[in-house]
């Protein structure tokens, strides 16, 4: 038996790590969850002493895993550091650059991490699996082994339900828990220049189907059993279109209403619902469904952000919505590469003419790799030292690093573009405002007006979501 230790500095119980440990503990060995900073998780694990350390890592916590391996190092950890998510397999040569990391999973890890395992605790080498890429320090040279990706698995049923057990050692993972997450489908055929999907498919391309599903049945008994040991509020789909395959959708909320007595929430999008999904949808008491307007910029959402939804369809959703009486919530984001402000006013105006019961609006982050990352690199919107800053500080989630015209005006509209939709009275003033140097005062309010909207659809109480804001603030953006 080998002990496991993942380690993350934000607290969320993410579902990754919750599958690869089901994966572990079905093979017998031993995994635990620590959630801090450098100096919590060296003592923690002080007392755990793992065989292996696990890390599913996004590009916001970089420089906290940096301080952490160097940290884990100085202490005389000599365990192999293993790093998975998102950050590993769309910026791959940073993240297996880190000193102190030993080897990265790229793409889905459950196989993967079970032959790591398996060949640390017999001392053999695993040099040669798929999927990883190793770092081999010979002599004073460093060489990094490229192994190829694995086939996908496509039938999802045969993975282990997730390990929701490993969060609830922490008691806030215990406490008013306002919803559970869930994972019904892989994959997603769209190639949104925002997203890291179309690096997912030129990863797999001929290892596998590009969407897979789990049967209907599993994913609702799943969803009854979590319920009958934790006892769930709200039931969150994490897939990236919930409404992709109408026969399996509709097959699903009929059982899903049927079974359980509970509310869930999904993503979809505009161009592909119809009638029968929104009655679906309606039954199974969906609330929200989220789905994504981006821009209000028609010409934006199609040609740079490469989007394939028009405004018809947008508003012809909305209107779904309204009449099933099923509640709605839309991302949005500002600070895009070649968005003036005349584009970021049209965000704006077309939310306040479908009035979600629920607004997301985002800065965008240019994530290294991005299809959209890469046009803004290429039309001298954005340069290499700046991309670098996005780790650091209030790049982290309130400053854009591009460099183009009106990006301060578009930056604070963002933080006033929430207040803006519900109280549209306020136009005339935030004109002004938005003119002035960005400041943690326009931060504090694009803070508090998303807070106030996710009270609603969260289910969250308000001690809960306050508790969420300041330990996750406090590591993200007050800490490396």
């Amino acid at each position: 038996m080998a002990r496991v230790a993942f380690l993350q500095n934000i607290w969320f119980e993410w579902l990754g790590v919750m599958y690869l440990s089901a994966v572990l503990k079905k093979e017998g060995h031993d995994t635990d969850i620590f959630i801090g900073g450098k100096e919590k998780i060296l003592r923690e694990l002080k007392s755990y002493n793992p065989d292996v350390i696990g890390v599913s890592l996004m590009g916001i916590q970089n420089d906290w895993l940096k301080d952490v391996a160097a940290g884990l190092r100085a202490s005389d950890f000599k365990q192999p550091i293993i790093v998975g998510g998102p950050e590993a397999s769309y910026a791959p040569e940073e993240v297996i650059g880190m000193e102190g990391i030993d080897a990265i999973c790229i793409g889905e890890g459950e196989g993967t991490i079970k032959e790591f395992v398996e060949a640390v605790e017999k001392k053999k080498k695993y040099d040669g699996i798929a999927n990883l890429w190793i770092k081999k320090n010979t002599n004073g040279t460093t060489e990094i082994i490229k192994n190829e990706v694995r086939k996908l698995e496509n039938d999802l049923d045969l993975i282990p339900t997730p390990d929701r057990d490993i969060y609830r050692k922490e008691a806030y993972f215990e406490q008013q828990k306002p919803y559970e997450l869930f994972e019904a489908s892989r994959g997603c055929p769209f190639d949104c220049s925002f997203c890291f999907i179309h690096q997912f498919r030129d990863l797999y391309r001929g290892k596998g189907k590009g969407l897979r599903l789990r049967t209907p049945q599993l994913v609702v008994d799943e969803i009854k059993e979590a319920n009958r040991k934790y006892g769930i509020q709200q039931v969150m789909f994490v897939d990236s279109t919930f409404n992709l395959n109408r026969k399996w959708v509709i097959e699903f909320c009929n059982l899903f209403a049927e079974q359980t007595n509970l509310t869930m929430t999904v993503n979809i999008r505009a161009d592909v619902m119809d009638e029968e999904i929104m009655r679906a949808l309606s039954r199974a008491r969906c609330d929200p469904a989220r789905f994504a307007i981006e821009t209000g910029s028609e010409e934006m959402r199609n040609s740079v952000l490469e989007k394939k939804l028009t405004d018809e369809q947008i508003l012809r959703t909305a209107k779904l919505f309204k009449k099933y009486n099923v509640p709605f919530l839309t991302f949005n984001m500002m600070g895009l590469p070649s968005e003036t402000l005349d584009m970021a006013w049209k965000t704006i105006e077309m939310n306040r003419e479908i009035n979600p019961d629920v607004v997301n609006l985002d800065l965008f982050m240019p994530y290294p790799n991005l299809n959209l990352t890469k046009y803004a690199l290429n039309e001298g919107m954005l340069d290499e030292a700046s991309l670098k800053k996005l780790g650091e500080g209030e790049h982290k989630m309130f400053r854009s690093v591009l460099k183009q015209k009106e990006i301060k005006e578009v930056s604070n509209l963002q933080k006033f573009s929430l207040l803006l939709i519900r109280f549209p009275k306020l136009q005339r003033i935030a004109e002004k405002l938005i003119k002035l140097p960005e400041n943690i005062i326009f931060d504090g309010i694009y803070g508090l007006s998303q807070v106030i909207e996710f009270l609603g659809w969260t289910k969250s109480s308000k001690k809960r979501m306050i508790l969420d804001i300041a330990k996750n603030f406090r590591q993200l953006v007050l800490k490396n």
